[in-house]
């Protein structure tokens, strides 16, 4: 009676444990392909985001809209408010003016690194002088 339960069991056990790693497994690599795809949108999105700083090209607009809409679609909560805060200081009253741009920009890529890499100690304090905005800010004040 007992080899019969073991001869059962064993291969059921042994079953179930390598569908659960197999789903593991896929878990991790969907993880890993999440983070290349918003690697990419983020990455993306900042370089239509720099060419329109620079042109009003239609397709650079278009392009811009389209990682725009990537974001909203794939990315979390959190990213999401600091790219509406993003939003706002664009289209705010003081739109040109790339020093009140600075620390929103600052913010969202604080919170896209967090995003992708899962953890950061790094804050917006930490990027002060290695800001896109910063770079560029002689020849937009």
């Amino acid at each position: 009676m007992t080899q019969m339960i073991l001869s059962i069991t064993i291969p059921v056990l042994t079953a179930l444990f390598v569908l659960i790693g197999y789903r593991y497994q896929k878990d991790l690599e969907l993880k890993k392909e999440v983070k290349k795809n918003k690697l990419t949108i983020y990455s993306n999105f900042f370089r239509s985001y720099w060419s329109l700083c620079y042109s009003n090209d239609d397709n650079i607009k278009a392009d811009n809209i389209h990682w725009k809409t990537m974001i909203i679609l794939y990315a979390p909560d959190f990213v999401l408010d600091k790219f509406e805060a993003l939003q706002q200081t664009i289209h705010g009253k003081e739109n040109h003016d790339f020093k009140q741009r600075k620390p929103r920009v600052d913010e969202l890529l604080i919170a896209m690194r967090l995003d992708v890499l899962g953890k950061t100690r790094c804050e917006s304090n930490d990027i002060i002088h290695s800001s896109p905005v910063l770079l560029d800010d002689e020849s937009k004040s």
